[in-house]
C-alpha cells in the first residue's frame, strides 16, 4: 500500500506526459466488429505480427517449441497477439511480456470508466509496448468465459494479425 501511494506522483506524471496511451479509444473496427482499445495504438501498424494460439492438448515440449518460435519473431520486432486463453498462450505471452517485446492482448471484459492498466501493464503502456483490445463492454460481475467468446477473441486476434483493422 505504501509503495502504491509513493508511486502515485510518478503514475500521474506518466499519464500527463502520454495521455493517449491511458485513455480508452473507441471507433476502431476489427474485421467489421467494433472494439475499444487502450495503450499504444501504433502497434497496429507494426510490419510483422505473430498470432499466438495454442491447443490445450499441446504437450509441454510443443508449447516450448512454439514459445521459442514466437520469441524469435518478437526479438526481431514482431508484435505478438493473443487472447491468452489456454495455459500455453498465457505462457508464451508472459514470456514475451517479460522479455519486453511488444504485445497486443485481447480481453473478455471491457474497460470500466476511468480504468487504467495496473502494475506491469501500466509500465508497458508507458513504454509503448502494450495494446489492450476489448470487443465487449465492461461488466462488474464475475463471468466464466464461454467457448463462443473464446472463438470470437481468437478470430479477432487473427484478424488483427491479418491487418483487418479500420481506424477512424
Amino acid at each position: 500500500m505504501m509503495r502504491y501511494v509513493r508511486d502515485n506522483p510518478l503514475r500521474l506524471w506518466v499519464k500527463q506526459q502520454q495521455p493517449e496511451r491511458f485513455h480508452v479509444i473507441s471507433g476502431i473496427e476489427v474485421d467489421g466488429h467494433p472494439v475499444s482499445v487502450m495503450g499504444n495504438l501504433f502497434l497496429l501498424d507494426a510490419p510483422e505480427f505473430v498470432f499466438v494460439q495454442c491447443s490445450r492438448r499441446l504437450t509441454t515440449d510443443e508449447i516450448q517449441r512454439q514459445c521459442a518460435q514466437a520469441l524469435c519473431c518478437g526479438g526481431r520486432g514482431a508484435v505478438l497477439i493473443s487472447a491468452c486463453i489456454s495455459p500455453g498462450e498465457k505462457f508464451i505471452m508472459q514470456a514475451a511480456f517479460e522479455m519486453g517485446y511488444p504485445v497486443i492482448l485481447l480481453l473478455e471484459n471491457g474497460f470500466a470508466p476511468r480504468q487504467k492498466p495496473a502494475g506491469r501493464q501500466f509500465q508497458a503502456c508507458a513504454e509503448g509496448r502494450l495494446l489492450l483490445v476489448a470487443p465487449w463492454p465492461h461488466h462488474n460481475d464475475r463471468r466464466p468465459i464461454t467457448r463462443t467468446q473464446c472463438l470470437a477473441l481468437n478470430a479477432l486476434a487473427q484478424a488483427i494479425s491479418q491487418r483487418k483493422v479500420k481506424r477512424p
